[in-house]
């Protein structure tokens, strides 16, 4: 409002002179604002700022450059841009997400690119715009590289990996409908791919590859439709009983029951009636075989002939006994005996060798596989020292395929000890004695005390100290054990492994007498040492883990050696022994399932020789009972043991 002086002199001239006055106070009181400033302040109050952004700029352009007021709202401009930036980038980075796709990248990226005329100066929004085209770059390569990818697995017939790939492919863009359809369309590929391949093989009569075929498409992922597989499964059920009826007829006229009946539980056919007839028939067929061949000697015949009427029917008279008998006999031929004596000492340690005799025992008790049997220690002594060093008649009389037998050359244990003392002053209580102040104020001004300036006390107490020895220092120990050891192979009837064993044990350790007075103190620090009993032990215990080693080499996996030994005679044509040595290693598998799983290799091959080919292949196997034993030298009844280290027989 005009003050009351001015508003006479304004008024008292003309109408002119008060219009141009009026101007001259307006331009006045706005400052010569710009407009599009004044618009830009109505839109940022009311809640457009964006759009007072661009009228700020259109503001600042018509005013001075330099002012004070221009460069009022510049700053105040770069503050309202970076509070926009702010809210675009929020808004961005939540459609981003955690885990961006390509949608949700292109989404952000739009955002961004509407808001970048409102960027601030630092540039933030082309930056993230850079940020992210680089990573929907990288999602279309990834993309486009998944689907390159599932076509060629698809055409490696790797259906899950190449449905995987192409779902990994449409999460990476959910928008992309064609990459949904690519999904569906790869499973219809892949069903029809199962049926062509079941179709061929069924057409060559190959059922046992076509129910292969179904049964890996079942495990399909996505797991294919109930209709598809169940149409597949019944156009194989309907072949395989046609098939397997006539091969299991064909099986039966040759008296191979046990084909017929592993052909039938295979296929799964509704051959009821069949059945009935192999398992009757079957039964009788093969326990009559074990029954002849146990009693010709013939064990590993024996022996596949009992297992399988057990197993076609176990309720058939006598059968458990007599596969009971049979492999009790071709337990007994597993059982290996091997004799460890006690070892030879030092004349001045004369427990030093039977300690590593009993300890190397107790070790292979644990280790070694099963049939290997080690005779008491005590009998063997005994034995030996009647009979003197004669190992051969020994080994005979105690009936073992191994006699080991070994000597302590050395045990010892020897301490260092380093003492040394060193001397400490420490504090040895107190002493008291006059205080020289306390005299020299007595001479000086008599002992009345009261005409002292300051009275100090009559005495001082001091500390007393003391030298005293420390003592310190370490010690060492270091024990050693040498001992050489032989095998004596009964078999061979000479010594086929000889060497010198040794071990060494060091320690060490500091010790430091207590002196708490010391100032710092000196703390206790006991010698720590393991005891020589411990360390005995311990030499003893890596000496036998290193003669462990050998030994249990010999009888490293039996069944192969077994199943090594039954191949070389089948080789010579020598079906009997092939099969006594397959019965062993069958039986080694089924009593030692803790070192030999179902899945064995050389189990399955076990299996499939002892139970096909060579007892299937013929109504009598392939050697008759009587056959064998005319081809037995001199005719001689004997059981065979296969030795499963040299492949001899005794």
């Amino acid at each position: 409002m005009l003050s009351e002086g001015f508003r006479p002199w304004v008024f008292s001239k003309g109408p002119r002179l008060r219009l141009l006055t009026f101007v001259l106070v307006t331009l006045v009181f706005i400052g010569c604002t710009p407009p599009e400033i004044v618009e830009a302040v109505r839109l940022e109050k009311s809640g457009y700022r964006k759009s007072a952004v661009l009228k700020y700029a259109d503001g600042l352009a018509k005013m001075r450059e330099g002012s004070r007021e221009r460069l009022r709202y510049e700053k105040h401009v770069m503050g309202l841009r970076r509070s926009i930036v702010d809210e675009v980038l929020a808004e961005a980075k939540e459609v981003y997400g955690v885990t961006p796709t390509l949608s949700s990248v292109k989404k952000a990226v739009g955002i961004l690119n509407d808001a970048r005329t409102y960027d601030d100066r630092e540039a933030r929004i082309a930056k993230y715009i850079r940020v992210y085209e680089n990573v929907r770059k990288k999602l279309e390569s990834d993309k486009q590289q998944k689907l390159q990818d599932a076509e060629e697995t698809a055409s490696r017939l790797d259906w899950a990996q190449a449905i995987t790939l192409l779902r990994e492919a449409a999460a990476t863009d959910p928008s992309d409908a064609q990459i949904r359809l690519k999904v569906s369309q790869m499973v219809e590929r892949r069903d029809r791919s199962y049926k062509q391949r079941v179709a061929a093989v069924l057409a060559k009569d190959d059922w046992r590859t076509a129910s292969r075929i179904a049964a890996k498409f079942a495990e399909e992922r996505p797991p294919p439709e109930a209709a598809v597989l169940n149409y597949l499964q019944n156009d194989i059920k309907a072949v395989t009983s046609r098939l397997v009826a006539s091969e299991v007829q064909a099986c039966v006229a040759n008296k191979q029951y046990y084909t017929a009946y592993t052909l039938v539980r295979e296929a799964g056919s509704d051959l009821g009636a069949q059945m009935s007839i192999i398992r009757e028939d079957g039964a009788a067929y093969y326990s009559a075989v074990a029954k002849k061949s146990f009693a010709a000697k013939q064990i590993g015949r024996a022996y596949f002939a009992a297992l399988k009427a057990k197993e076609i029917d176990a309720s058939y008279p006598g059968v458990l006994v007599l596969h009971r008998d049979i492999s009790d006999a071709i337990d007994r031929l597993l059982r290996v005996q091997i004799a460890i004596s006690g070892f030879d000492s030092p004349k001045k340690q004369p427990d030093a060798g039977p300690q590593l005799s009993d300890t190397l025992i107790a070790y292979l008790v644990q280790h070694l596989p099963y049939g290997i049997e080690i005779l008491e220690r005590t009998k063997i002594d005994i034995i030996l020292r009647e009979k003197g060093s004669r190992l051969a008649e020994v080994s005979k009389l105690l009936d073992v395929k191994y006699f080991i037998i070994g000597r302590v050359a050395t045990l010892t244990v020897e301490h260092q000890r380093a003492d040394r003392e060193s001397t400490v002053v420490i504090t040895a209580g107190t002493t008291t004695r006059p205080n020289p102040e306390y005299d020299a104020m007595v001479r000086r001004y008599g002992r009345d005390s009261s005409s002292w300036p300051s009275r100090p006390p009559e005495t001082i107490t001091e500390n007393k100290t003391a030298v005293v020895k420390h003592r310190f220092g370490d010690e060492s120990v270091h024990g050693v054990l040498n001992a050489s050891v032989r095998i004596f192979d009964a078999t061979r009837g000479r010594v086929t492994y000889a060497k010198d064993f040794s071990a060494e044990e060091k320690a060490k350790d500091s010790f430091r007498d207590p002196i708490p007075a010391a100032d710092p103190p000196i703390q206790y620090d006991p010698l720590e040492l393991p005891a020589d009993v411990e360390i005995e032990n311990r030499l003893r215990a890596k000496v036998v883990s290193q003669v462990a080693a050998v030994v249990l080499q010999l009888f490293d996996m039996p069944h192969f050696r077994f199943l090594t030994i039954s191949n070389e005679h089948t080789a010579r044509l020598e079906y009997d022994k092939a099969l006594d040595a397959l019965a062993q290693g069958h039986l080694y598998c089924l009593r030692d399932t803790p070192r030999v799983r179902q899945d064995d290799k050389y189990r399955q091959e076990i299996s499939r020789k002892g139970l096909f080919d060579l007892t299937e292949s013929s109504p009598e196997g392939a050697v008759t009972v009587t056959q064998s034993q005319a081809s037995d030298k001199g005719g001689e009844s004997h059981l065979r043991k296969v030795e499963v280290n040299t492949g001899s027989e005794r």
